[in-house]
């Protein structure tokens, strides 16, 4: 299993009105061919958007988060061969205009 947790925003991006976080996780896995970045769709909704996928224990990635007071929400999940592992726990920020 793997661990999400939302580290802090590292500067403004160049997108008007945007802000870059790093997601970061633990990797406790040894077998993954990479992991996928996962963002709901919308508050409240239950589906998710597949962002990108990493290389093999990668633990970081960079995400740009619209600072329009839209709650965004986050998680990961491990994947190879086999299938997919089961979702992290879900990460949340909110970048205020």
């Amino acid at each position: 299993m793997k661990v999400l947790i939302l580290i802090a925003a590292l500067s403004l991006a160049s997108i008007a009105e945007a802000r870059e976080k790093v997601l970061a996780w633990r990797d406790n896995s040894d077998n993954e061919d990479g992991v996928y970045v996962m963002q709901r769709i919308g508050p409240g909704s239950a589906a998710w958007l597949m962002l990108m996928a990493t290389e093999p224990n990668q633990t970081t990635v960079r995400v740009q988060v619209p600072a329009d007071g839209v709650r965004r929400c986050f998680r990961i999940l491990a994947f190879n061969g086999q299938g997919d592992a089961s979702p992290t726990n879900t990460a949340c920020t909110r970048e205020k205009p």
